[in-house]
């Protein structure tokens, strides 16, 4: 009686009202463990820890929510369980907690377990009506592929574990990003003629986009097994030509938002930061791509995460008219990433600690203005 209550209580709840708060919990943990080494107060460089928990914890977190939500509505199946709530929330939480204390290979491992779950998960549901709902959704099976791949190359030596996480982190989650932000980011930018992700395709493009994905991955590969430069430029081209043909980076929006303001910034984040990250060495190269990931990837993850919200919440998406309270969130993330850019290799700047502080103040306002959302019952 006790477990069926329990179980009722974790499905009534959507998988993101679990995953995205937990996900701006595992940021903060991230962000803190520099600020206590740069206090002298952690025992070891945590350079490695850091990365896997803003990649894999809080990046991973909104992945899931997102995915554990979408995907059943996507392909018309059943809508995620409580035992596949627990087990994914257990991962996460264990694979941040081997972080902390440095035990961050033990961390890839767990990692690697939780994607493995989340493709279980999504061809569970694809398998029930076996239909791709559109275009883009071709691009999944290449993130988990390479998320796959790059564990395997890490783990024989082949890739460096800076290389492991551009491959396992970066080009994961902006497969995933060009995949089904294909259908959903023209719509949350309210370009005319949009289609809602939650109807059918008819394919026409697949192949275009099977061909697209192989290149957009190719770029990743190459760059990391060749240590071939020019790759990094053609990823920056790709970045550029998908914004632009698929994701409406150009197109006037029939009425402009706040969402839709952070999407395009965020966009041009993704661009930038890689064109820029072409011109530095190999020494000077993390400074640049944490303009992809803070004003590009984090930021386009929480303008994505804040509609979900919003539409599954139950709540009028008059909100994303007011430029208030996201406008500000966008200008920290802008700030954020800039100035972790100036400050490149020096962990004890002060525009470190200064870009530190803007990412944690705008990921808390985004969680303040949802958080009565995400405690609503569906």
């Amino acid at each position: 009686m006790i477990q069926k209550k329990w179980i009722a209580n974790i499905e009534q709840y959507e998988p993101y009202r679990f995953f995205f708060p937990l996900g701006i919990i595992l940021a903060f943990v991230g962000v803190f463990i520099w600020i206590l080494f740069n206090s002298r107060l952690l025992g070891f460089y945590p350079r490695e820890a850091h990365a896997q928990i803003m990649y894999f914890g809080f990046l991973g977190a909104f992945v899931t929510g997102f995915l554990m939500t979408a995907i059943p509505k996507m392909t018309q199946s059943r809508r995620a369980l409580a035992g596949e709530v627990v087990f994914a929330t257990v991962l996460l939480i264990l694979q941040v907690s081997l972080d902390i204390v440095n035990q961050w290979q033990q961390a890839t491992n767990v990692y690697l377990v939780q994607n493995l779950f989340l493709i279980y998960f999504i061809l569970r549901r694809f398998l029930v009506n076996k239909k791709i709902p559109f275009e883009g959704f071709i691009f999944i099976p290449f993130a988990f592929f390479m998320i796959t791949a790059s564990f395997l190359l890490f783990r024989f030596n082949l890739i460096s574990h800076s290389e492991f996480l551009k491959i396992a982190g970066e080009c994961f989650i902006l497969n995933l990003i060009f995949g089904i932000g294909s259908r959903l980011i023209p719509v949350l930018s309210r370009i005319a003629n949009s289609t809602m992700p939650d109807q059918q395709s008819k394919m026409k493009h697949s192949t275009l986009f099977f061909v697209l994905g192989v290149i957009f991955n190719l770029t990743y590969l190459v760059e990391v097994l060749f240590h071939n430069h020019t790759a990094i430029l053609l990823r920056a081209l790709f970045t550029l030509f998908f914004s632009i043909t698929y994701l409406g980076l150009l197109k006037k929006p029939t009425q402009w938002s706040s969402l839709g303001v952070g999407l395009k910034v965020a966009l041009l984040f993704c661009i930038f930061g890689t064109i820029i990250s072409f011109f530095y060495d190999e020494s000077l190269a993390l400074t640049s791509r944490h303009l992809v990931y803070i004003g590009g990837i984090s930021l386009l993850t929480l303008m994505i995460a804040s509609r979900v919200m919003l539409a599954h919440g139950g709540v009028s998406l008059q909100y994303e008219f007011e430029f208030g309270r996201i406008l500000v969130v966008i200008i920290f993330f802008i700030l954020a990433g800039i100035l972790r850019f100036i400050s490149e290799s020096n962990t004890f700047s002060v525009y470190m600690l200064a870009a530190e502080l803007f990412f944690l103040f705008s990921i808390l306002l985004w969680l303040n203005k949802f958080f009565s959302i995400l405690l609503k019952k569906d």
